[in-house]
């Protein structure tokens, strides 16, 4: 099994031409958001936050990472979050569609093929389910051990009304 500082050292090996097309819009955790926020390279058109997990969702006005700089390069790369961005193109992780390791392009069939297999868990690698849900595990230990500011509300099932 790879860890997370080998698939960083492999990601020069994938065959990544930086065509950006991985890099869109996507849940990120709050904190990167705060600390990087004046590496902003988009406009925002709306920014969701969801407090209670620590995440905000940022839309682009061109659908793409607000991170994602002119050429195609990440303006926080030493800070890009694991999941998507330094698993991505890894074969064993989230195999780039586009691009082969050896730097050719894929054919349609093969582009399609592999976005699917991207999009369906059933066919990730034993490897990267276990990276996501170690990544899990780990994300909601964090926020259970968060302290809870006084009149924070926590989210639970209230009464249900029936009608006969």
């Amino acid at each position: 099994m790879h860890s997370v500082t080998e698939s960083d050292d492999r990601y020069e090996n994938t065959g990544c031409i930086r065509c950006g097309d991985c890099c869109e819009h996507c849940i990120l955790a709050e904190d990167l958001v705060n600390s990087h926020r004046s590496s902003f390279q988009r406009t925002v058109i709306r920014e969701q936050r969801f407090p209670a997990i620590g995440q905000v969702f940022i839309r682009t006005a061109d659908g793409r990472c607000v991170f994602l700089l002119p050429d195609n390069t990440c303006a926080i790369y030493p800070d890009r979050p694991l999941i998507p961005c330094r698993v991505f193109g890894i074969p064993e992780y989230l195999e780039c569609p586009k691009v082969a390791p050896d730097g050719t392009l894929r054919s349609r069939q093969e582009y399609d093929r592999i976005v699917a297999k991207n999009s369906d868990r059933a066919q990730w690698s034993d490897e990267y389910r276990r990276l996501v849900e170690e990544e899990a595990e780990k994300y909601i230990d964090n926020l259970m051990k968060r302290k809870k500011p006084p009149g924070e509300i926590i989210l639970s099932p209230g009464p249900v009304e029936r009608k006969s």
